[in-house]
């Protein structure tokens, strides 16, 4: 049971990433992707989140994209 609502939750989470990147401003899209920086390889391996980092990758401007490449290039060579 509670490992249900906790899905739900999880995913409930990722629709709200999807929307505030589909209809927030551009000072709140760059604000959120600043805020996944050190997550992006945990989102990516996840069902839904790696869906939520595609959306950041269309939404957010050329140096914002390179600083999360960055740092998920950075975070794969640490992980493996």
């Amino acid at each position: 049971m509670y490992i249900a609502i906790g899905y739900w939750i999880l995913i409930l989470a990722f629709v709200f990433y999807l929307q505030f990147f589909e209809h927030g401003s551009t000072e709140q899209r760059s604000e959120l992707a600043e805020q996944l920086v050190g997550h992006v390889l945990n989102l990516s391996l996840q069902m839904y989140g790696c869906r939520v980092i595609q959306k950041v990758y269309d939404y957010i401007n050329f140096i914002n994209n390179f600083i999360l490449i960055s740092r998920m290039l950075t975070e794969m060579i640490d992980y493996y």
